[in-house]
């Protein structure tokens, strides 16, 4: 009897599969995504960060600034930003056809500034002043997120001036000037940020040594000040948040990755 009812179940289980590999091969054929031609400004122009105001409002940056109008991808210029790979632009908001936001870092050459904030007015991008920073300093910004046009995040991570201090950068938009809170992490990164209001933000990264221990890594913002919240880490190996969706205060999302400690072979004595 337990024979034969297994034998159903396989049997059974056969042939859904080859119906869900049927489907599964028609369904490949034609994928619901499809390649949209793109202006590639430089010949290195990879795009890191994408943000939209409406379906005919989008701008994508990275080593480049491309903006869709609801019908075709533009190029624009932007200072400092050559796609070769001497600076990125790595979080960008977009608030309205006329303002946009975006930031990341420069970091090659003797008048390395390191990060570099800059804002679409409806017609070009132009740099605009940031916080101000210690001699020596190297700050990054690797993301941003926004509710409103007074109410921007850009976070990354503040490198002291010898090289060995390190923290969590926080910078805010308040609609007049860019204001920076530091808070000294030890070894951590924060990657991503999302924000559902002027209470409720979220910064995400890893924190320890980018290797086989690596943890993840979540803070919060509440409208005052910004604190580390306990998140999972799955397994052994390295563990890393790479992105973060917060959809309301009690429904928030954060992706990235699971790397498993390299194992080394024993050579027999």
């Amino acid at each position: 009897m337990r024979l034969t009812i297994y034998t159903l179940l396989f049997l059974s289980f056969s042939a859904v599969l080859l119906s869900h590999t049927s489907a599964g091969a028609q369904a490949g054929a034609t994928s619901i995504f499809k390649s949209i031609p793109t202006p590639n400004e430089n010949f290195d122009s990879g795009l890191l960060a994408a943000s939209a105001s409406s379906p005919g409002d989008i701008w994508a940056v990275g080593q480049s600034t491309i903006h869709f109008d609801g019908t075709k991808w533009t190029a624009f210029s932007a200072p400092m930003i050559k796609g070769d790979n001497t600076g990125n632009l790595e979080g960008v908001v977009d608030i309205s056809p006329t303002l946009a936001w975006a930031a990341g870092t420069v970091n090659i050459g003797e008048a390395n500034p390191g990060q570099v904030i800059e804002r679409w007015n409806g017609t070009k991008w132009n740099v605009f002043p940031g916080p101000k920073f210690a001699p020596g300093d190297q700050p990054s910004i690797f993301a941003m997120t926004h509710t409103s046009a007074d109410d921007i995040w850009a976070i990354g991570s503040l490198l002291s001036e010898d090289g060995v201090l390190l923290s969590y950068l926080f910078e805010h938009w308040n609609g007049k000037t860019w204001t920076q809170t530091s808070l000294i992490s030890g070894d951590a990164f924060l990657l991503g940020a999302s924000a559902d209001a002027k209470n409720d933000a979220w910064a995400v990264g890893f924190s320890g040594p980018e290797n086989d221990s690596s943890q993840t890594l979540a803070l919060h913002w509440n409208g005052a000040s910004w604190a580390e919240v306990a998140t999972p880490s799955v397994g052994g190996g390295a563990n890393q948040l790479n992105g973060v969706l917060a959809l309301a205060p009690n429904n928030v999302w954060a992706v990235g990755f699971r790397r498993r400690k390299h194992l080394r072979n024993k050579m027999p004595r």
